[in-house]
């Protein structure tokens, strides 16, 4: 059967009509993409790793690299728990980068937070004064060292906690410089 020369002409109109709408389509999804990414927040891509429980390795401004699933997110604080179960929280000015797995989905972490649900998230030092109801073992890892001061988490002030050591000596390190608190 042969298409008369108008019905080609409506044919060709209506094929090109559909063509344009996806094109605007793709750009209205490509333009929504890059609002959703221009949105993006540390504590929104770690809340997105949290929820999606997804390996992450956190590169430290010391050069260290941790890996593990983010356990918790604090508004200045991030848990780790690493493939042996081990735990450690980390100070959020202290990061350097949070590489999600490249084999999951990609993260934007574009959440609206509410002042009243960022208020509902925990301070570090929150955390830790938590962590004395049943005070652990610890590996208290400050800013610009390598190696951390090794004991138990015995006292927390104001802003500097307390650390006996194995030899009965007591370490008072500053909470602003703590980059890592393993337990």
């Amino acid at each position: 059967m042969t298409l008369d020369p108008m019905d080609e002409s409506l044919k060709r109109l209506a094929d090109d009509a559909i063509a344009a709408e996806a094109v605007r389509q793709i750009g209205h999804e490509a333009w929504l993409y890059q609002r959703s990414a221009e949105s993006s927040h540390l504590l929104g891509v770690l809340l997105d790793l949290a929820e999606r429980n997804e390996p992450v390795t956190l590169l430290l401004a010391s050069g260290t690299q941790r890996q593990g699933h983010v356990e918790l997110v604090g508004r200045d604080v991030v848990g780790l728990r690493t493939s042996q179960g081990k735990r450690s929280l980390f100070a959020l000015k202290h990061l350097s980068a949070v590489i999600p797995d490249p084999a999951a989905p990609e993260i934007i972490g574009d959440r609206e937070l509410t002042a009243e649900q960022t208020d509902r998230l925990p301070h570090f030092h929150t955390v830790l004064e938590e962590l004395l109801e049943d005070p652990p073992l610890v590996a208290a890892t400050m800013a610009g060292r390598q190696e951390p001061v090794v004991g138990s988490f015995i006292r927390l002030g104001l802003n500097v906690l307390v650390i006996r050591q194995a030899d009965g000596s007591s370490a008072h390190i500053p909470v602003a410089a703590l980059e890592e608190f393993a337990l």
